[in-house]
């Protein structure tokens, strides 16, 4: 760009500054931000209701009223445009007898052509142009400000948000192990007693008077140990009249918390008893702490390879290690024991790109044979374990209601409810015989296949890792 071209550029942003264009399109942005407010309402506004114009209500599309332009464009007259070109060759534009014998002058040749449409260009277009694109930089720019400022605010709601849920999640423990049959109402003895048990426990509600320092513990009831606790054990329901396997407690203290799990945090558990002469068989209570969603959403890609180690055969049953510091998972062995040779088999990193927060996931050459093989699933239509146990752990119980769903009014579905099949894709796999079970690929197998490799649907979120 020459200079010439930058000194004509900073004279139509000097011009873009003045007042009144920036009086214009401080009106623009007043009026999108009133058409696009909507009426305030108990939950954003605690004042009282605004009397206001009916032009002011939210609506669809918002529409600027005429005259209130983003940008204000200015033209030259014909008669100011016809003197500035005649300028660009020297003429007396003060003289219109002078101006006017210019235009009289005939022209010969097509280079007499082409210098009048620069001369025009030079002295009409450009200015014009570079008016509209100074006064749109401005505009821009103060878009940009608005959006760093808006940036800037979320940078830090998002910081609070993380602080408040490691704050709560620093109150909280995680029981597993509970029978998905029994109710809260019945894991309130086992909560009850392994709170009765613990002596900081204790100790914090003999000094707040609410229990005795001799008192008899078998006329106590599960429900009195609660006190500890800022709310009643959580535990999520489901279908059917089930409950979840996870109990949470929320604690009053982190002094109370870390004693409890101190106390029976580890693998092995606790027996389960319903009451305290009904044992649950086979069943153990396991207390773990909880993290923050946001942890444990950047954590789940390490979620993924512990369950495609443990659903593997070569590695199933085997003791694994994990580094949740560094977010590292070692090889998996037959014992926890120390290895100096011990190998690591995966590493999640996180990092930040061009503004933006990017993980990268590197696993083990071995392992990476072992998670592009085929899944272990007879019926499935992943292409690999990584893509099978991805979506299995990532998406859950959804996943099973969606392929549930797509199953329904198939051929499979009609013809084992005795109705005539509709006519199913050439895509779909074909059933021999009606009567026989089938042994073919789900309907719409095909489809879903051809939908995660164009990248679209769940399977296409299951990136495989780097080697």
């Amino acid at each position: 760009m020459s200079q010439q071209s930058l000194d004509e550029y900073k004279q139509a942003r000097a011009g873009a500054l003045q007042q009144p264009h920036l009086a214009h399109q401080e009106l623009y942005f007043r009026e999108q931000r009133n058409l696009k407010r909507a009426a305030p309402s108990p939950t954003v506004s605690g004042l009282t209701t605004p009397q206001e114009q009916a032009a002011n209500v939210f609506t669809s599309e918002a529409t600027p009223q005429e005259g209130d332009t983003l940008v204000q464009p200015v033209f030259l007259e014909d008669q100011t445009a016809l003197q500035a070109v005649a300028s660009d060759f020297g003429v007396n534009v003060n003289d219109p007898a002078a101006v006017e014998a210019f235009y009289q002058t005939p022209v010969h040749t097509a280079s007499d052509v082409i210098k009048l449409v620069r001369g025009y260009h030079k002295k009409v277009i450009r200015p014009e142009m570079l008016g509209l694109v100074a006064q749109l930089e401005h505009a821009v720019k103060r878009v940009s400000d608005s959006v760093f400022q808006c940036q800037q605010e979320l940078q830090f709601m998002v910081t609070e948000n993380r602080s408040s849920q490691k704050h709560a999640s620093g109150m909280m423990l995680v029981t597993t192990g509970w029978p998905n049959g029994m109710n809260p109402q019945q894991r309130l003895y086992m909560i009850g007693w392994m709170l009765g048990q613990t002596a900081e426990i204790i100790q914090y509600l003999q000094n707040r008077g609410l229990l005795e320092a001799q008192y008899d513990p078998d006329k106590i009831t599960p429900q009195f140990w609660l006190n500890v606790l800022q709310s009643d054990p959580t535990t999520v329901p489901q279908s059917g009249g089930f409950y979840s396997g996870m109990t949470l407690l929320s604690f009053r203290s982190w002094d109370l918390r870390s004693a409890f799990l101190k106390k029976y945090g580890g693998q092995s558990g606790v027996p389960l008893y319903v009451d305290p002469t009904t044992p649950q068989p086979g069943k153990h209570i396991r207390v773990a702490p909880c993290t923050p969603q946001w942890q444990r959403k950047l954590e789940s890609p390490l979620r993924v390879l512990i369950a495609a180690i443990n659903a593997h055969p070569d590695t199933q049953g085997q003791q694994i290690v994990i580094l949740w510091k560094t977010l590292t998972i070692m090889q998996p062995t037959e014992d926890r024991d120390f290895r100096p040779d011990r190998i690591a088999w995966a590493r999640l990193w996180y990092e930040e790109q061009g503004g933006t927060f990017v993980g990268r996931l590197e696993v083990h050459t071995a392992f990476a044979r072992l998670l592009m093989g085929p899944p272990l699933t007879d019926d499935s239509t992943e292409e690999s374990l990584w893509s099978e146990v991805w979506n299995s752990t990532m998406w859950g119980s959804q996943l099973e209601l969606d392929q549930e769903s797509e199953k329904v009014g198939s051929y499979e579905v009609a013809t084992y409810c005795g109705k005539p099949a509709y006519d199913h894709t050439a895509d779909d796999s074909e059933m021999p015989d009606a009567s026989a079970p089938s042994t073919a690929a789900a309907p719409g197998a095909a489809t879903r296949q051809r939908e995660a490799k164009a990248g679209k649907g769940r399977g296409a979120k299951a990136t495989p890792p780097s080697a």
